[in-house]
């Protein structure tokens, strides 16, 4: 009668009702931090992956680059000549006042020139870095968005070269005074040519950073219709910051462009949220 009695007390699975032994290795291949672990791991490789693939994609810029500095070095007489113009047309002639200053500015003129001819290339190699990452109903937007801000860039350099860099420089011109002659460092003007063109052809980038904030859902065409009056304080400050001289027709030449590529920021982030809203339904009809 007493041995169905110990059977009946004995843990269930165990016959003999002896304990078995903890196993540490089991323990740990169940924990559930495991399938974190994998997780890291899967994201470090694809992370390493993307980085290996970036790298490969910027060799061919920095190759193009370097084989156009090269050739800009040995065409840097009409470069620097194309770039002095607006200023020598009034009559004044560039200084060098130094040795090496001649063998840096032919440097100088040739890689701006090369960047300027190679950003091509450096956007193609940027498009087909993102384009595995990118969604084939987005692709055209990102197309449009590249081939927009590269046309911008070269527009604002191209029309402050053409019209502000020569208004600016005939007034600045008219600045000094009567005891005192333009000596004027040919390095520094190439500066001052450099960043007066790329700031203005860097601030014309504004509609298509506007389009992507929209499309990433960071604003909207309410916020930036009812931000207007602020934005129009900025943009105459900016304006006043950028351009190199204080009379209000330059300044004016520079924010008026502004605004109006302000309002048509607002008009392109309300074509993103209705073209938005239109996928939504869409994705909505197509699950329903």
């Amino acid at each position: 009668m007493s041995a169905p009695v110990l059977a009946d007390a004995l843990p269930a699975g165990y016959p003999d009702g002896n304990e078995r032994p903890h196993d540490d290795r089991t323990a740990t291949s169940a924990a559930p931090g495991d399938g974190g672990e994998k997780d890291m791991g899967s994201y470090v490789r694809g992370a390493m992956g993307h980085l290996d693939e970036f790298r490969s994609r910027i060799i061919l810029p920095v190759i193009v680059v370097l084989v156009l500095t090269v050739a800009g070095f040995f065409l840097s007489d009409h470069l620097l000549a194309f770039i002095s113009r607006p200023y020598l047309a009034l009559g004044f002639t560039l200084n060098v006042f130094n040795l090496i200053e001649s063998f840096m500015l032919r440097v100088k003129v040739a890689l701006i020139a090369a960047l300027l001819a190679g950003v091509l290339v450096i956007i193609v190699q940027l498009w087909r870095f993102v384009l595995p990452r990118v969604d084939r109903r987005d692709r055209m937007f990102v197309r449009l968005s590249f081939l927009a801000a590269l046309l911008l860039f070269y527009g604002g350099v191209a029309v402050t070269y053409v019209f502000l860099l020569p208004m600016a420089i005939k007034f600045l011109i008219t600045l000094t005074p009567e005891h005192m002659a333009n000596t004027i460092s040919a390095g520094k003007y190439l500066s001052f040519v450099t960043m007066f063109c790329f700031g203005l052809g860097a601030v014309c980038e504004l509609p298509i950073v506007v389009l992507v904030l929209t499309k990433m859902g960071m604003v909207t065409p309410a916020f930036l219709s009812s931000k207007r009056k602020i934005a129009i304080v900025l943009i105459w400050v900016v304006a006043a910051i950028i351009t190199p001289t204080v009379d209000p027709f330059t300044q004016a030449a520079v924010a008026v462009p502004l605004m109006l590529l302000y309002e048509i920021s607002i008009m392109l982030s309300r074509l993103v949220i209705v073209r938005k809203k239109k996928r939504e339904q869409e994705d909505e009809a197509a699950y329903a």
